[in-house]
C-alpha cells in the first residue's frame, strides 16, 4: 500500500513540475526590444509605433506595431538584421497580442481629454526589455482618476453585463468568510484591488446596520466609545469609512468637538487664541476635519 502511495506521489510531482515547466515555456518572450532606447534616449513619439491608438474606441484593438511599422525606420527586408529584434531567428516567436481588455474602453476618448500615455502606462519609458506581462494600468489605477476626475465609476462604465467581474478571492463563501480577508489584506488575494475599488460604502450597510443585529460591524454603543478607537486604530476604520466627511457631518450635527476646542481661548476673532499652537504644531490635524471648510472656518479671521 506504501509503494503505490509513493509511486503516485513521484507521478504527481513530476506531472506538477512538466506542467510547470511548459507553462514557462508557453510564456517565453524572445523579442529583443528597449522603450527607454527609443522613447528617452532617440525622442520616438508613442504614436510613431503605436499609431492606431489616436482612433481607437475599444480595448479589443490590436494597437502593437507589426513588422511594417518597425520596416519605416528599420532594413527589417535585411535578413541579417534579424537578430536585431529577435534573440531567436530560427524560430522567432509572435508577439503576444492583448485580445481580453476592456472592450469599452476608448484610448480615443482618453486621448481627447488630455491624458498622456504615462498617465496610464507609467514607467513603460524606462524599460529596457519589452513589457511581459503588458504593462497596463490596475483597476484601482482607473477609479483612483475617475473619482479625482469626477468621472463615472460604475462597473457598466468599463464592463460588459456578462463579464465576469468577481476577483478570485470571491468564493461560494466569501459572504462569510470576507471579515477576516479583508483585515488579512484582501488586496493580495485579488490582483492589488481593495474592497472600495468595486464596493461604495452602502453597499457594506446594506447588511451591516438596521434590523440585522447579528452582522452589525460595531456594537450598540459604539457611537459613544468609537473616539477611543479612532485615534488608536486610524487606518483599519478608514478601510470603510475612507471619506473624512462621514465623521464632519456627525460631529457638526451634534456639536461633538474635541476637547482642546472647548477650552477657553481656544479661538478668539481678530486676535488668535490657543489653536495657533496646536495649528503649528500639528496642522495635518487641524486639516484632517476642517479641509472642505478651512475658507469659512479660517479665513474668516486669517484673510484680514
Amino acid at each position: 500500500m506504501k509503494r503505490v502511495f509513493l509511486i503516485t506521489l513521484v507521478m504527481f510531482i513530476c506531472t506538477g513540475l512538466y506542467l510547470f515547466a511548459g507553462a514557462g515555456d508557453s510564456e517565453k518572450y524572445e523579442l529583443i526590444f528597449s522603450h527607454k532606447l527609443h522613447v528617452e534616449e532617440n525622442e520616438t513619439e508613442c504614436a510613431t509605433c503605436h499609431g492606431a491608438v489616436e482612433s481607437s474606441q475599444t480595448g479589443k484593438d490590436n494597437l502593437l506595431p507589426d513588422m511594417e511599422t518597425c520596416g519605416a525606420c528599420h532594413d527589417v527586408e535585411d535578413d541579417e538584421n534579424c537578430g536585431m529584434c529577435h534573440s531567436d531567428v530560427e524560430e522567432p516567436l509572435e508577439v503576444v497580442r492583448i485580445e481580453d481588455y476592456s472592450q469599452k474602453f476608448s484610448h480615443q476618448l482618453h486621448l481627447k481629454s488630455e491624458f498622456e500615455c504615462s498617465d496610464c502606462h507609467s514607467g513603460i519609458e524606462k524599460k529596457v526589455t519589452p513589457s511581459a506581462p503588458i504593462s497596463l494600468p490596475a483597476m484601482s489605477d482607473c477609479m483612483n482618476c475617475h473619482s479625482a476626475k469626477s468621472a463615472p465609476v460604475e462597473c457598466t462604465t468599463c464592463h460588459l453585463p456578462e463579464e465576469n467581474l468577481k476577483p478570485a478571492s470571491h468564493t461560494i463563501n466569501f459572504t462569510h468568510a470576507h471579515s477576516d480577508l479583508a483585515k488579512s489584506g484582501i488586496d493580495n488575494m485579488s490582483s492589488g484591488m481593495v474592497c472600495a475599488d468595486c464596493h461604495q460604502q452602502d453597499f457594506c450597510q446594506e447588511c451591516h446596520e438596521g434590523e440585522n443585529l447579528d452582522e452589525t460591524t460595531h456594537p450598540l454603543n459604539y457611537e459613544f466609545t468609537h473616539a477611543l478607537d479612532a485615534q488608536g486604530k486610524e487606518k483599519d476604520c478608514s478601510v470603510c469609512h475612507q471619506d473624512r466627511q462621514f465623521c464632519n457631518a456627525c460631529h457638526s450635527e451634534y456639536q461633538v468637538y474635541p476637547h482642546n476646542h472647548q477650552q477657553p481661548g481656544w479661538a478668539i476673532p481678530n486676535v488668535g487664541g490657543l489653536h495657533r499652537t496646536e495649528a503649528e504644531n500639528d496642522l495635518e490635524s487641524c486639516i484632517s476635519c476642517h479641509e472642505q471648510n478651512a475658507e469659512t472656518v479660517c479665513q474668516s479671521c486669517h484673510q484680514q
